[in-house]
């Protein structure tokens, strides 16, 4: 019997700018949790049944305080949130079973603890339908930083 069967493999990347834009510290985390509402999404898309893309105009990158961990019925993040739309050119899609996504949060923005992180379709939490969310405490982002949030899925 032949058994199909999809690999979602998620490596998030979160690059830290001081107040100067002086790059001090890069840190990659892999893995997360599909969320059952991202799912649920996902298979409206490939159904033609309607679903929200998570493309250019619909697609934010959150994070979130809470250190609660991820579980597939979470329908968004935990705490206190904070989303981001793409930055120009994101997603990027189409080749090698990858799509990534990338968003940056200016000096005055998200400064609070880096705790979890999705992406959803929208900028606010309630109205979000989230693909996934992954929990990794990685500290505090302060007035005047700039910090980026990448997200790459890749499917085999």
């Amino acid at each position: 019997m032949i058994k199909d069967k999809i690999i979602e493999n998620a490596k998030w990347t979160i690059t830290k700018y001081d107040v100067d834009g002086n790059l001090y510290e890069r840190n990659e985390i892999d893995g997360n949790c599909l969320l059952n509402e991202g799912i649920n999404n996902l298979t409206e898309l490939i159904g033609s049944a309607g679903g929200t893309g998570w493309d250019n105009s619909t697609a934010y990158l959150g994070t979130g305080d809470s250190g609660i961990a991820e579980t597939a019925s979470d329908t968004g993040l935990k705490g206190t949130a904070v989303y981001q739309s793409m930055e120009s050119g994101y997603p990027t899609y189409g080749t090698n079973q990858k799509i990534t996504w990338k968003a940056s949060f200016a000096s005055d923005e998200a400064n609070q603890d880096w705790r979890e992180f999705t992406v959803g379709t929208d900028s606010t939490n309630a109205s979000a339908i989230n693909l996934n969310r992954k929990t990794d405490n990685q500290g505090t982002k302060a007035v005047g930083q700039t910090w980026e949030l990448e997200l790459e899925i890749t499917f085999s």
